[in-house]
């Protein structure tokens, strides 16, 4: 039975707002319209969610409500579970165990599994891993977490992470000329599935380049860590990771843009997605399945991963953060849906001023009258950043439709 959830993750901090990002991110012009602060008790969360006082009041729970589709807001409270995590954190505990264990196995076992002759393909940035055969140093499916290190009588620095990938560039045509278009991508190591790898597709917020996927620290601001954690969750599942890169002279997507949000066969990325699934098909990236395609993106990308999801063939499920429906806007007014639509994960911050959260909300509850199945997940204490939860819930869904 499809089943639509919403997780409210209360962790709640007085004061908390949103984390200014390290200066040599490029993220200034977002982290200006993300200076909310608050405090976080069940008044902040009014229009988040519907949940009583006495829930609001169990801090550090994780919410979870079912209903089948088309049973609305009102469910009975009753049928409600709530659990208490273990510890006082809202943090995805099994992936940093994760990312731990990683660390302390030594993230340099991959690389002595797999040894051989460098690809021939002049983009790889590290061995080619495709299909399972023998590759140079640095396999491009690994991800590399390394410890902060500590100066002497000084607490240690961040944890950084870094993922190996190559780049593929398409040259998509655009009215009389063609422009390149990068596809930054990795693969899982080991031999593929019969039918090639699933493919997630990730892309990226306004004016953060494809970059960000695949390399920062854990002290990065708008949960840059979070979005790092998904990459390495993603490709460790078993799923091929490719993050294209918007139009460079705009750094967003046109998918809710004038005119081509409601003329998208004339939007040049309407080509480059044409163009990028046949790559996908015919190999260009390796040994991947065309017929299993998971968009996500944050932002401008999470519109655009709407987009994908209700234009082109062959996507499973969808994941949307801190975006709406392919052609909304900070507020949204989404067409009627059919059952069609791919599953859809929602997650958001409840403290979002670029993009609300009942904007997610419209086009989520018109899925719930489709009868598409759906599962929501708010961070009380974000803003537009990618929350914690990320990682393991966005994996963990796509694993659930292959």
């Amino acid at each position: 039975m499809k089943t639509n959830r919403t997780t409210l993750l209360l962790s709640c901090v007085p004061n908390g707002g949103a984390a200014i990002p390290r200066s040599r991110l490029h993220w200034a012009t977002l982290a200006a319209a993300l200076a909310v602060v608050a405090g976080c008790d069940s008044t902040d969360l009014v229009g988040v969610t519907d949940v009583s006082d006495d829930l609001l009041e169990e801090s550090d729970a994780v919410v979870d409500f079912s209903d089948t589709p088309g049973a609305g807001d009102g469910a009975d409270a009753a049928d409600d579970a709530t659990t208490l995590p273990g510890d006082d954190t809202t943090d995805d505990v099994s992936l940093t165990d994760v990312l731990a264990d990683d660390v302390a196995a030594g993230e340099d076992t991959a690389a002595e599994d797999v040894e051989g002759d460098a690809s021939d393909d002049d983009d790889s940035l590290g061995g080619d891993t495709q299909g399972g055969e023998d590759a140079g140093p640095g396999p491009a499916s690994v991800c590399t977490v390394t410890p902060g290190d500590a100066s002497e009588g000084q607490e240690a620095g961040p944890a950084t992470m870094a993922c190996v990938y190559e780049t593929k560039t398409l040259d998509v045509p655009v009215g009389f000329v063609t422009e390149p278009r990068d596809v930054l991508y990795a693969l899982p190591l080991g031999a593929a599935p019969k039918d090639g790898w699933p493919v997630a597709i990730l892309f990226h917020g306004t004016a953060i380049p494809p970059e960000y996927y695949w390399d920062g620290a854990e002290d990065d601001g708008l949960g840059h860590w979070n979005q790092l954690k998904l990459v390495k969750s993603l490709i460790d599942a078993g799923f091929a990771v490719l993050t294209p890169r918007a139009e460079v002279a705009l750094g967003y997507w046109n998918t809710n843009v004038p005119p081509w949000a409601l003329s998208w066969s004339t939007a040049p990325d309407h080509q480059f997605m044409l163009d990028l699934i046949a790559a996908i098909g015919a190999g260009d990236f390796g040994p991947l399945d065309a017929d299993r395609l998971y968009p996500s993106g944050i932002s401008s990308g999470g519109f655009m991963a709407s987009r994908v999801a209700t234009t082109y063939p062959g996507v499973k499920a969808l994941a949307v953060h801190s975006a709406a429906y392919a052609n909304c806007g900070s507020i949204c007014f989404p067409p009627a849906f059919d059952a069609e639509h791919p599953p859809s994960v929602f997650l958001h911050g409840a403290l979002d001023a670029v993009v609300l959260v009942s904007s997610m909300e419209a086009y989520r509850d018109a899925l719930v009258d489709a009868g598409v199945e759906t599962e929501t997940v708010i961070d009380p204490d974000a803003g537009h950043e990618w929350i914690g939860a990320a990682p393991e819930s966005i994996t963990s869904w796509f694993l659930e439709h292959p």
